[in-house]
């Protein structure tokens, strides 16, 4: 009877510890699952402002951090908070059982408290010197991969080399330091629930021989007293894991506080009725509150079917407004319109489905080229992906690939391609948009002769059909324009109509003086740019 009472005991309990780690698993997923999806959800809709300022390398290891919370759920952790609840419980009944054992506990868990007050602080700041140190190293061996040819080709490797040395000591001595702080941690949480453990045996057996409890009440006090020394030993030995829990949940709130770009606003039916004129009103831009604008005080209007050209120096601003024209950014002073909607009151995402724009710096995705393609426009037939590229001068390139628009790009091969193959192929991503307004970021970069000529043969047909605005630093853009604007130092310091073909660089511009700049443009006072220290 009492064997079958044993086995009974077992079987319930391996069967309440199966439900019960089907229950933190599902916790788990479901948590993992909901982190997941709507970090990246924001990530997706934060202005590009927010994580530009960081490396990819650094921005996947904060979030690599988010996975402490699905990684407590599905360890020992979970199991702990649901055994803390009834240590107390067991306390008690010991109490009624064994009278003043109950006490051992109670002294341990102050011993614990008190050293963990010493201890646990510095031991959790080297956690923090080392977990840093780690991202240093893994940072530089990031950066290593992605830049060899360039280390190669200046022959930098042995300064590189020393450079990975010095990280990699320092994140081998902050490991140690850290590993030393754990070890004593351990040693001390052991010792002293072995002391725990022999006190309760032997104030038991003291109890036991002056007749104040039985020795079934002891048995029973042993079999108890270790339910309640495990999970106050583990609750210590995890201090760590659960302050990176708590700052896990806090980056995430940080995260999901961030102002994210509008998903409401002006539907698509009234984008559909932009006629593509585009009025620039006062609009300046700064990258920080420290650094100087990159944009002061510019003004200009497009009217529909007109083609702009935007030039000036490097720095002076000509990317920085055509990011701003594609809601990349958001102006810090004055508004760009389209048609009579200030862009900040559209919707986004319908705001660049009715713009075409190629940036300066083309991304391919890993995938098919029909597949790049396709991102601008999913319902794109085979057909039209032809007369797209046709238009960009690149379908006879890719039909003479052996596997044509099927041919993998966007990985490592990306190398391998044409700098010119790949700007073209960016061009046709976005002719193949039916968009009114083209934007156009240094389209003749990479671009040989022939090439250009095809693209400037493409730009006299669109001329009239569509709204284009172009940066370059080719004259021969500019003689195709209807207006150029040149910039110098983020202001308009010239605007012509019909440029001549002839002596176009002696156009005179006057320069600004830089002490002017700085008091138009006041410090803005949405800081929210420099506030996302984990994310950007």
């Amino acid at each position: 009877m009492m064997l079958a009472g044993i086995l009974s005991a077992l079987l319930a309990d391996m069967g309440l510890r199966y439900l019960r780690a089907k229950l933190l698993g599902n916790v788990a997923g479901r948590m993992d699952y909901l982190i997941g999806v709507e970090t990246f959800k924001q990530l997706l809709h934060l202005p590009p402002l927010f994580t530009e300022r960081s490396s990819t390398a650094s921005q996947l290891s904060r979030l690599k951090q988010f996975d402490a919370v699905r990684d407590f759920f599905t360890g020992p952790n979970a199991s702990l908070l649901l055994e803390l609840p009834f240590v107390l419980l067991f306390v008690i009944v010991i109490a009624l059982v064994a009278g003043p054992v109950a006490l051992v506990p109670v002294v341990m868990l102050g011993v614990y408290i008190a050293f963990g007050l010493i201890w646990l602080p510095a031991s959790a700041d080297r956690g923090i010197r080392s977990g840093r140190s780690r991202s240093d190293r893994q940072q530089i061996l990031s950066q290593t991969l992605d830049g060899r040819h360039e280390i190669k080709g200046v022959g930098a490797e042995s300064v590189w080399y020393a450079r990975f040395r010095e990280f990699s000591g320092e994140a081998v001595t902050a490991n140690y330091h850290t590993t030393v702080s754990n070890s004593v941690l351990q040693s001390f949480a052991q010792g002293t629930m072995t002391i725990a453990g022999v006190a309760v045996i032997a104030l038991g057996t003291y109890r036991v021989l002056e007749g104040a409890m039985s020795i079934g009440a002891l048995i029973a006090t042993m079999a108890l007293i270790w339910r309640v020394l495990g999970p106050i030993q583990n609750a210590f030995l995890s201090y760590s894991k659960f302050e990176q829990v708590v700052m896990a949940i806090r980056q995430i709130n940080q995260l999901m506080s961030l102002e994210a770009e509008p998903q409401t606003g002006r539907s698509a039916l009234m984008l559909n009725e932009v006629e593509g004129r585009i009025n620039i009103d006062r609009v300046s831009f700064r990258y920080g509150p420290n650094q100087d604008p990159a944009l002061l005080g510019v003004s200009f209007s497009v009217e529909p079917g007109e083609m702009v050209a935007i030039m000036g120096q490097t720095g002076s601003g000509k990317s920085t407004l055509i990011k701003l024209i594609a809601g990349m950014y958001r102006a810090q002073a004055g508004a760009v319109l389209l048609n009579k909607f200030d862009i900040r009151q559209l919707n986004a995402m319908d705001l660049r489905r009715s713009i075409a724009y190629v940036p300066q710096q083309a991304k391919l995705f890993h995938g098919t080229i029909a597949q790049n393609l396709r991102l601008n426009n999913v319902m794109a037939t085979d057909e039209e992906l032809r007369q797209a590229c046709a238009e960009a001068g690149v379908l006879d390139a890719i039909l003479n690939m052996p596997q044509g628009f099927d041919t993998r790009i966007g990985d490592k091969s990306t190398e391998r391609l044409p700098p010119g193959f790949i700007r073209e192929l960016s061009m046709a991503r976005a002719f193949l948009r039916p968009a009114r307004i083209i934007l156009l970021d240094e389209p003749g970069a990479s671009l040989d002769m022939e090439s250009d000529q095809r693209f400037m043969e493409r730009i006299r047909r669109l001329k009239g059909k569509k709204t284009i605005i172009m940066v370059s630093h080719r004259p021969s853009h500019a003689r195709l324009a209807d207006k150029v604007v040149i910039l110098d130092q983020g202001a308009v310091a010239f605007t012509r109509v019909s440029l001549p073909r002839e002596r176009f660089w002696d156009i005179p511009v006057p320069k600004i003086d830089s002490p002017t700049r700085q008091p138009l443009l006041p410090r803005p006072s949405c800081a929210h740019h420099d506030s996302v220290p984990h994310i950007a």
